[in-house]
C-alpha cells in the first residue's frame, strides 16, 4: 500500500507550500497561453514518453487520462491538447460565477472542450468513441455514493467515472501528473493500468477503484508539497493519519 509515511510530508509545513502551487496555476496558464510552441515544449519532460506510450496502447481509440490535484492539473491537460489530440475535460460548476468564467476561459483553449459533470456520460462516451480523449479529475471524498476504497493507505470513498466509462466503451485509462521541477514541468503516468475482473469475468468495481487510487497515490508521493489536500477527507485526524504507519478506523 502506498502512503505518505517517510515521505516527509508534515501538515503544518506543508499548507504553505500548498498554497503557493495552489496560486501558481492561474501564473502558469497565462504563461503557457502567450509562449510560443517551441519555448512551452521546451519546459516540459516526460511528454514524448506519455505520447510513445499512448501511440502503443490506444492508437485506434479514446483515451482516458485521469489525475488528482496535484501539481498543475490544468495545464496537464492543456498540453495533451496542444501536443498531442483534443482533450475534453468535465466541468463542475463553481458556486461563483466569475471563477466559473475563469476556469472555462483557461479550459477552452487549445482545441478543448469542457462537458458538464451532471448527467455528461453520454457526452464523454461520444467523445471516447470518436478516438477523442477526455480528462478526470478523481476526488476520493465520494460520499454516500462513493466506492469503499483506499488513498494513500487511508480507507476513502472514490467516484467510479473513470472506472465505468473505460468499462463501457474498452479505451484505455492513463493515471498522469504533470509536477513542477525546477525551470518547468514534468509528465509522470502510471503503465499498465487495468480493470478488475471478478471469477465470472465481469467489472470488479471495488478492485478497480482499489488499484486506481493506488496509482494516484504513487503521483502524490512523487511531490506530496504539490497536493491538494483542503478537502479534509480523513478529519480532524488528519495529520496522525497521514504520518502513521498503521490505517486508523
Amino acid at each position: 500500500m502506498v502512503s505518505l509515511v517517510d515521505k516527509g510530508w508534515d501538515s503544518k509545513n506543508t499548507v504553505l507550500g500548498m498554497y503557493r502551487s495552489l496560486w501558481s496555476i492561474p501564473a502558469e496558464i497565462l504563461w503557457f497561453q502567450k509562449n510560443n510552441d517551441a519555448t512551452c515544449r521546451a519546459a516540459v519532460k516526460g511528454l514524448d514518453e506519455l505520447i510513445a506510450y499512448c501511440d502503443e496502447i490506444g492508437t485506434d481509440k479514446g483515451i482516458i487520462f485521469v489525475s488528482c490535484h496535484i501539481g498543475n492539473w490544468e495545464l496537464g491537460s492543456r498540453y495533451i491538447s496542444r501536443y498531442y489530440r483534443p482533450i475534453s475535460s468535465v466541468f463542475k460548476p463553481h458556486e461563483k460565477e466569475w471563477i466559473n468564467n475563469l476556469l472555462l476561459f483557461f479550459r477552452q483553449q487549445h482545441n478543448q472542450t469542457t462537458l458538464p459533470k451532471k448527467g455528461g456520460l453520454i457526452a464523454l462516451m461520444r467523445q471516447l468513441k470518436q478516438n477523442s480523449s477526455i480528462g478526470l479529475l478523481i476526488d476520493q471524498h465520494g460520499g454516500q455514493d462513493g466506492v469503499d476504497s483506499e488513498f494513500l493507505n487511508q480507507p476513502c470513498k472514490s467516484w467510479d467515472s473513470s472506472i465505468q466509462l473505460a468499462h463501457r466503451t474498452k479505451c484505455p485509462v492513463v493515471p498522469i501528473a504533470l509536477i513542477r521541477v525546477k525551470n518547468g514541468f514534468h509528465y509522470h503516468f502510471i503503465k499498465d493500468y487495468q480493470l478488475s475482473l471478478n471469477s465470472s469475468g465481469k467489472l470488479d468495481i471495488e478492485k478497480s477503484c482499489l488499484s486506481m487510487d493506488q496509482a494516484l497515490s504513487k503521483l502524490v508521493c512523487l511531490a506530496p508539497e504539490q497536493w491538494l489536500w483542503l478537502g479534509r477527507r480523513w478529519g480532524r485526524d488528519f495529520n496522525l493519519r497521514m504520518t502513521s504507519s498503521s490505517k486508523l478506523i
